[in-house]
């Protein structure tokens, strides 16, 4: 997993574009726990896979997606991108269990061996939005770079 250091909480949330009070309440209510570790009190070291899990948090929330389920799907796609690092798309499938249980869901490049009737909802293609990330980041630095630049 690339982790990347220079990149903080609050600027986590300003290039995925996620509502950080949203996500605070979440993560307070148990919601979101997959989350970077904190490396001192205040500070986590975000990978893509991470951000990318939390811009997608976000869309399910403001989608108005429940946040306990929200928080669900997007640590099943955050362990799908670890599982799948180089995978170009994923899809997110459901299913019913016997006895018509309903809300399985599953995230990967195929259905779960164990759930025959799954089917894909959505894909979800994480190589493209990983390279969005990538690139609002590279454009991020070279703001920075730019505004320590003085005239002579």
């Amino acid at each position: 997993m690339e982790t990347l250091a220079d990149i903080d909480t609050p600027l986590a949330h300003v290039l995925t574009g996620a509502r950080q009070r949203t996500w605070d309440r979440a993560r307070g209510k148990g919601y979101y726990e997959h989350a970077p570790p904190l490396t001192n009190p205040s500070k986590r070291l975000w990978s893509v896979d991470h951000l990318l899990a939390l811009r997608w948090w976000d869309s399910l929330a403001r989608a108005r997606t429940p946040l306990p389920l929200a928080g669900q799907m997007s640590a099943a796609l955050l362990q799908a991108l670890l599982a799948y690092p180089e995978a170009e798309v994923l899809y997110l499938f459901t299913w019913e269990a016997a006895g018509g249980l309903r809300g399985h869901m599953s995230i990967g490049p195929t259905p779960p061996s164990d759930a025959p009737t799954a089917r894909p909802i959505a894909d979800l293609p994480v190589k493209r939005w990983k390279q969005e990330l990538r690139a609002a980041i590279a454009k991020h630095h070279q703001r920075k770079a730019a505004s320590h630049v003085r005239p002579r």
